[in-house]
């Protein structure tokens, strides 16, 4: 299940001073009370535990098998998806959330080791100052551990969700860990502001993507929200109904524009993978802004013309200099060059408003530019299905997560570090051997230790602000480069009453220009999260990279201008506080969260987070390609890399890198069969479509040839068993239709 990271863990020892060699009893660590079920009054769920004196684990109590065993309890099923009978229950529903614990011999769902709300960023101008305690180099044993195994010294470089998650799991497994944390608090870009306003508010992460386990479908739910009702914390559920404005009208768009457009952009993103597929490698080029208004030229015009019935408009349109949007062009040039005709809009200027809108949208959830992101991959992580349920938000703030689990931990705060030096040649292929590694830190401190892990932000990494010695390997490095690493950040405004509509969650505004799509795109609404008139507004896109240059005060000028078009019946007051965000020029994150930039992949992933020679691993968000820019991610991903040290050290193996290399072919060959499959089906379409037309005595009824199915087919195969199974077809077409365009020069390459 998830692995016990253990909230309660200091209860379990007998003083933070422990000696590695002692072992602790722990008899009654798994004689749980019953929780009172989860109750939601007014879209606020509560958690309340019957015995409050009894604390939890992070991730759930410890399992009966893990008592009578002296290995750690940490190996997981990757395959078991479905979560136990006796699971902590998770069973969520629009007004009542029942997550009980009966009995204490409960499982947790498993983890699938193969990024809660989005992490946004924090401001650079009220650090909030983290009270933890700090306990000193200990090695906090429990009785899972063998004595062979622990006393390993490992060093943890970044207090964030993946550095805590790890150090806490590693601690109760007997390890001595030690966390370096470069800022005066813990939590990363999970920073809860506790003083700007007048009530504490999420400057970093604030949503949690998810808290109910869906058997259905396989997911599960967040880790943070189990964390949540540990806790005994209120959660605030999020209606997905978000209201949008047109600032030029001042009006709400019309509720059937809305609709239209939404369905058509929608559509525009499913026809991504078609043009992906059609243009094969050469689109590995090509970005998620190329193919959109490529499609949607291409969509219009097809259109238009099926509603004059001639070619009039796409001739009109390329004799002006337009792009070759007709039916056979889908080059990558084409497509490439089709966004930069300027002069040329098949949207009217309202359209193309609500048009920009959806696609600051989809800037938010990239937290790029959708110029620079990958066309082929930016959904990698779709096939994965994220977490299951609801969105909902924390009272009180996403740092009461990361304060319980950097309880008991040894925290070094303040601590930059600037250079990690490893022997690889100490550490063998059997595991973790010797004392391999030594980190530094910019005041003169160095920690010496068997082993080390990086969760510092991918950020921090893309700007080599700490230097490896030896260098990275090539494969690490490439991957660090080629991935994305892009900015987004908040306006955090407090009023004196509620103006808006306080039962939206969220609503929207449209923007005059395009490239400030993404300038106050969309508000919050926080009034029942943090029960104060406040209002986020948020900054993505092309708008986030040029605002780190603008002055807090010009951000909330703008965003109160824009609130002023939109609520033109009301007197909206100036705001009584207000913080902005600016992630993207702190030294400790250089931006928000990952993404599959133009040239990635989802295998960069996997590959920043594999280790370098058994003693320098790496978790965070950016190595989690199954949940990417969340908290979860990062969550689940410091229990990867956990579980990979405690493997090596007591087993010499990384079970973790063998669980990833199955899952990689078995995607591989999941690829193969479903291309194969796909030439099949169509090409029995087409033979299926010509005796219909036979048959048929409508003229106009015409089939494509077996000879341009194939041809298309030729251009876009990318599987080895799909080109063999293409070859057999190929063989049989007459030599000159053959050579026709496999004899071309780009057949051949």
């Amino acid at each position: 299940g998830y692995i016990n990271a253990g909230i309660a863990s200091g209860k379990a020892t007998k003083g933070h001073g422990t000696l590695c060699s002692e072992v602790v009893e722990v008899a009654k660590l798994n004689e749980l009370p019953k929780m009172e079920p989860v109750r939601v009054e007014g879209d606020i769920v509560a958690v309340s535990l019957q015995n409050k004196d009894h604390d939890y684990g992070a991730l759930g109590p410890l399992t009966e098998e893990s008592k009578e065993n002296n290995v750690p309890d940490a190996h997981c099923d990757a395959q078991e998806l479905i979560p136990h009978s006796q699971s902590t229950g998770q069973a969520f529903e629009e007004k009542n959330l029942d997550v009980s614990t009966e009995g204490g011999d409960a499982l947790l769902p498993p983890i699938n080791i193969t990024s809660v709300g989005n992490t946004e960023g924090p401001s650079l101008d009220k650090p909030e100052a983290a009270v933890i305690e700090h306990p000193g180099n200990n090695c906090e044993v429990n009785h899972k551990v063998d004595s062979g195994g622990h006393c390993k010294k490992i060093i943890i470089v970044g207090a964030g969700p993946a550095g805590l998650t790890a150090a806490r799991h590693l601690q109760r497994q007997g390890f001595a860990v030690t966390v370096l944390e470069a800022r005066d608090r813990i939590g990363g870009r999970v920073y809860t502001d506790r003083t700007s306003l007048s009530v504490p508010v999420d400057l970093g992460a604030s949503i949690i993507t998810g808290v109910e386990a869906d058997i259905a479908t396989e997911r599960r739910a967040d880790p943070s929200s189990l964390i949540c009702s540990q806790l005994g914390l209120e959660l605030t559920v999020l209606k997905s109904a978000c209201p949008l404005y047109d600032v030029v009208t001042g009006n709400k768009v019309p509720d059937e524009l809305d609709d239209e457009l939404e369905s058509e952009y929608n559509g525009l993103l499913d026809e991504m993978e078609q043009l992906f597929e059609q243009n094969g490698e050469s689109a590995l080029g090509l970005s998620l802004e190329d193919g959109l208004e490529y499609t949607l030229k291409k969509k219009r015009a097809a259109h238009a013309i099926s509603s004059v019935g001639h070619d009039d408009q796409l001739i009109s349109m390329n004799s002006r200099g337009g792009a070759d949007i007709s039916k056979n062009a889908s080059t990558e040039k084409e497509i490439a060059h089709c966004g930069e005709d300027g002069k040329i809009d098949v949207l009217s200027p309202l359209e193309r408003r609500v048009m920009n809108w959806h696609f600051a949208h989809l800037e938010y959830g990239c937290a790029a530019m959708l110029k620079s992101v990958s066309l082929p991959y930016w959904n990698q992580d779709d096939v994965y299905g994220g977490f299951g349920g609801p969105h909902c938000m924390i009272k009180g703030g996403y740092g009461a997560v990361l304060e319980s689990l950097a309880e008991g931990l040894d925290v070094q705060l303040n601590h930059v570090v600037t250079e990690v030096m490893y022997r690889p040649e100490e550490s063998d292929a059997s595991g973790i051997n010797g004392k391999t590694v030594k980190v530094s830190t910019s005041n003169g401190a160095e920690f010496v230790g068997d082993a080390v892990l990086i969760t510092v932000p991918l950020g921090c990494l893309k700007a080599h602000a700490i230097k490896f010695s030896p260098s990275l390997p090539d494969w690490k490095t490439s991957s660090i480069d080629r991935l994305g690493f892009g900015v987004l950040n908040k306006i955090v405004l407090e009023f004196p009453e509620v103006f808006w509509d306080e039962n939206v969650d969220y609503f929207g505004a449209t923007a005059e220009q395009t490239d400030l799509r993404g300038q106050c795109f969309m508000f919050w609404n926080l009034k029942k999260t943090v029960g104060a008139p406040v209002l986020i507004a948020l900054l993505v896109g092309k708008a986030a990279i040029d605002g780190q240059s603008i002055s807090s005060d010009a951000h909330v000028s703008h965003a109160m201008v824009v609130l002023r078009k939109l609520f033109t019946d009301a007197a909206v007051p100036d705001p009584v506080a207000s913080v902005v965000t600016n992630w993207g020029l702190d030294p400790f994150s250089r931006g928000a969260y990952s993404y599959v930039a133009v040239g990635a992949s989802g295998q960069d992933y996997d590959i920043i987070g594999r280790p370098v020679a058994n003693c320098l691993f790496f978790a965070g968000e950016a190595t989690c390609k199954e949940h990417p820019d969340t908290v979860g991610g990062a969550i689940l991903s410091g229990l990867r890399e956990a579980v990979r040290i405690i493997d090596l050290v007591h087993s010499g193996k990384d079970y973790v890198a063998e669980v990833e290399a199955l899952q990689t072919y078995q995607v591989q060959s999941d690829s193969e069969r479903n291309e194969v499959r796909d030439m099949s089906n169509r090409l029995e379409a087409r033979e299926l479509s010509t005796a219909l037309c036979k048959n048929s005595s409508d003229a106009s009824y015409a089939v494509a040839s077996k000879e341009s199915v194939l041809q298309e087919m030729f251009f876009s195969a990318n599987t080895t068993p799909g080109r063999l199974h293409l070859a057999k077809e190929l063989l049989k077409l007459p030599p000159d239709a053959l050579k026709s365009f496999a004899g071309s020069k780009e057949g051949l390459t």
